[in-house]
């Protein structure tokens, strides 16, 4: 089942959007860190005056979610960038493992998607029985 040029512009277009979102929340995300490390500045935080370690375990806290949505989005972002490129080779909406076609349902779902939903669930058991070990 071939996708039709329309429906290409149209999955090409849901994935240049989600792009410019990520983008978008990655810059947000980098702004808020910096007003962060002006603040300190600012206030003084950087003194030799002794900080609570509950405020010292919050902002470390709030650091490693932030990293781990960068690094998620990087993901996404990089997914996203090679959905393009299959686009751009005519082979977008095959599944990268058996070669079939990725249903309609799952592409609006997740238009940057490498796999059938049939891949992608034995992908996940074989990664589940992995961490078990």
């Amino acid at each position: 089942m071939k996708i039709g040029k329309n429906e290409l512009e149209h999955f090409k277009s849901k994935l240049l959007i989600k792009r410019q979102e990520l983008l978008g929340a990655r810059s947000e995300i980098q702004n808020e860190a910096l007003r962060e490390s002006s603040k300190s500045e600012k206030t003084g935080d950087l003194s030799d005056m002794p900080i609570h370690m509950a405020d010292v375990g919050s902002d470390t806290f709030e650091q490693e979610l932030e990293l781990g949505q960068m690094e998620r989005e990087t993901g996404i972002l990089k997914e996203i960038d090679h959905a393009m490129e299959k686009i751009e080779n005519n082979k977008y909406g095959i599944c990268e493992k058996d070669g079939k076609a990725i249903s309609r349902k799952r592409l609006e779902a997740i238009p940057w998607t490498r796999y059938c939903i049939k891949c992608e669930a034995e992908k996940e058991q074989i990664s589940q029985k992995l961490i078990r070990r």
